[in-house]
């Protein structure tokens, strides 16, 4: 990945525009499914807590590709993946996915936290 790209990346997915937003999203979810240095490098670029934050638009189309993103990102076997998803909110926006009326937003909730519960100290939180 070009670090060019990230950082456009990592603006558009702050424009105030949700369809920009969605195609961000869209990207970085694309990118992550790579390689585990894209993931490394689109982690170190800052987009976790940016994609996390847009879990909880009220738009369900962008709450989707957002999780997508973050599914992209989190897939493999990488714990470092999986551990700077939960440090960034303790999973509370992933879990009010679960929460969501939207099915599909359920279902990419679902999804993501059994993602992130292949890493050890990820599922004795979900236990705890």
């Amino acid at each position: 990945v070009k670090q060019g790209v990230l950082r456009v990346l990592l603006f558009l997915l702050r424009y105030p525009d949700v369809e920009i937003e969605r195609c961000a999203a869209l990207s970085i979810a694309a990118l992550s499914l790579g390689s585990i240095k894209n993931k490394t490098e689109i982690m170190k670029h800052g987009f976790i807590a940016p994609l996390i934050s847009t879990t909880t638009y009220p738009d369900k189309t962008i709450q989707r590709c957002a999780v997508l993103a973050l599914n992209g990102i989190a897939l493999g076997e990488s714990t470092e993946t999986k551990i700077g998803i939960y440090k960034e909110d303790q999973l509370s926006s992933l879990i009010a996915l679960v929460k969501s009326e939207d099915v599909e937003c359920i279902h990419s909730g679902i999804y993501i936290l059994g993602t992130l519960a292949e890493n050890m100290d990820i599922r004795n939180f979900f236990v705890s």
